[in-house]
């Protein structure tokens, strides 16, 4: 984040070597300015940068870290700097600045609030204090697989990923929005870095252990949590959709969920039938203010992720079953309705996954009836597997 230079943290005199190396940290990082746009950042762990800031606010750069850089060496490249500056001839843009704007262009008001948030917190975290004021063009592959490593030594694997991909991202918005970036560097660790496990969402597919399940989360969840994973288990739409369902979403005359295409991984609505069951936990649900269905009981906004992933986990450990997660629903409910011959593709309908062609894209009320039937049953089922009652029969079957 961009240190703010205050009245109480700026000491406004020109430095001298002494001067700079008797400054010492303080709990939080402060600044002292020598003149002419020199400033020297000192940091709780020790370390002092030395920044260049023009007066207009652009081209903003750190230059080094003394000792390694003497305070004459970088009064030097200030100066070089500034005359540039002067003449127009500024070095590039910042990372911090591309990032900036790409976020701006391409990321808020386009992906959903989650997407948006774990996208500024990998930033925030991991390319911004590393590169952040740096000029974008000037980052090494060297550096950025350097970054990536760091990440991969703490077992996040993943998220090094990630992280590589989302500079890229910034990297080809930089190309194409008038050369704010030479290229990118990126595509240069391919194969450098740790390969990516491509790992299955966990869940459960044997009836006695699902049966199993549904009845250790009646016991061991709270029942607001349970309200959650019982109406995605009931319509197997993905945890997000769930976590952050909406009353104006849901039309209880027709028992229908009206997902909007911007809160859908393919930016495509989506309808979904509710069966009794589902209806009787929105019954249970109190409306809030804010218009979410399952808010957070701790904040009142929007449930974080890993609070019904945890739920869960406590559910599985206490019944001493394999691991599930809530995403696993889906493949719970695709693997054990196809077993019960429903309609491949009213399952594949259900589960939000739409073919190509115009007509798929925009028929979103594909095989609603059937859905509605299979939905119906499908929460008969697997009450039926919690309750220890006989399974209900397929209608048509």
């Amino acid at each position: 984040m961009r240190i703010k230079v205050s009245n109480e943290q700026a000491i406004r005199t020109a430095l001298t070597d002494t001067i700079v190396r008797d400054l010492t940290p303080k709990d939080k990082a402060y600044t002292v300015c020598d003149y002419d746009c020199l400033y020297l950042v000192v940091h709780p762990s020790g370390v002092k940068s030395w920044v260049y800031r023009p007066r207009d606010g652009r081209g903003k750069k750190t230059l080094g870290r003394y000792p390694a850089m003497k305070l004459k060496d970088a009064r030097r490249v200030r100066d070089e700097l500034a005359e540039k500056h002067q003449r127009g001839e500024d070095e590039g843009v910042t990372v911090r600045e591309l990032a900036f704007e790409w976020m701006k262009m391409k990321v808020l008001g386009t992906c959903t609030p989650g997407t948006i948030r774990l996208t500024q917190q990998r930033l925030d975290t991991y390319l911004l204090p590393k590169f952040g004021d740096r000029i974008m063009s000037e980052v090494t592959p060297v550096e950025l697989l350097a970054l990536c490593r760091q990440i991969e030594a703490q077992g996040k694997i993943e998220t090094a990923h990630r992280v590589k991909n989302l500079w890229g991202q910034i990297a080809r918005y930089g190309i194409a929005a008038g050369g704010k970036c030479d290229r990118d560097v990126s595509q240069d660790l391919a194969g450098a870095m740790r390969p990516l496990r491509s790992e299955h969402h966990a869940s459960i597919q044997d009836k006695k252990l699902l049966g199993a399940l549904l009845r250790s989360m009646a016991d061991n969840i709270t029942p607001r949590l349970n309200r959650l994973l019982m109406f995605q288990a009931y319509t197997f739409v993905r945890p997000t959709e769930a976590r952050c369902a909406r009353w104006e979403e849901i039309d209880l005359t027709e028992r229908l969920w009206r997902i909007p295409s911007e809160r859908m991984k393919m930016k495509r609505p989506h309808l979904v039938p509710l069966s009794y069951q589902a209806m009787a936990i929105l019954e249970a649900a109190r409306p809030q203010e804010n218009g979410l269905i399952f808010p957070s009981p701790e904040t009142g906004g929007e449930m974080s992720d890993m609070t019904p992933v945890m739920a869960l986990r406590r559910a599985c450990t206490k019944a001493k079953l394999p691991p599930m997660v809530p995403h696993g629903w889906r493949s719970t409910a695709s693997t054990l309705l196809n077993e019960y011959q429903w309609p491949a593709d009213a399952i594949e309908r259900q589960l939000a996954h739409v073919p190509g062609g115009v007509r798929a894209v925009y028929n979103y009320a594909q095989y609603l009836d059937t859905r509605r039937v299979m939905l119906q049953w499908w929460a008969d089922f697997l009450d039926a597997l919690r309750d220890g009652t006989p399974e209900p029969e397929r209608p048509g079957a």
